[in-house]
């Protein structure tokens, strides 16, 4: 096996020593427990963003339902209106 094109038992254990603390120090390299840990996270947000969206999906439909109901009662009564205008107005001639 090799490490940067060189055998890994030509190197000496110094060398492996100061390649694992880079890694360390430069994020590469994390303990289980951590990365055990972010991906317990992520799958947390992952499902409350889930969750969110259906919520938003349900709200979005019962205000389109409540939209067309308004429409409905605002045409039915426009029609009403319009039918005690006309009446009113045959009333007068």
């Amino acid at each position: 096996m090799s490490l940067w094109g060189l055998e890994i038992s030509d190197i000496s254990s110094s060398s492996l020593l100061g390649v694992c603390v880079i890694l360390i120090l430069l994020g590469r390299l994390v303990p289980r427990s951590t990365y055990r840990d972010k991906a317990d996270e992520t799958e947390r947000w992952r499902s409350a963003y889930e969750m969110e969206r259906e919520a938003r999906a349900a709200a979005e439909a019962q205000t389109q339902e409540l939209l067309e109901r308004t429409k409905a009662i605002h045409d039915n009564l426009s029609v009403k209106r319009g039918d005690l205008h006309l009446q009113g107005s045959d009333a007068e001639s």
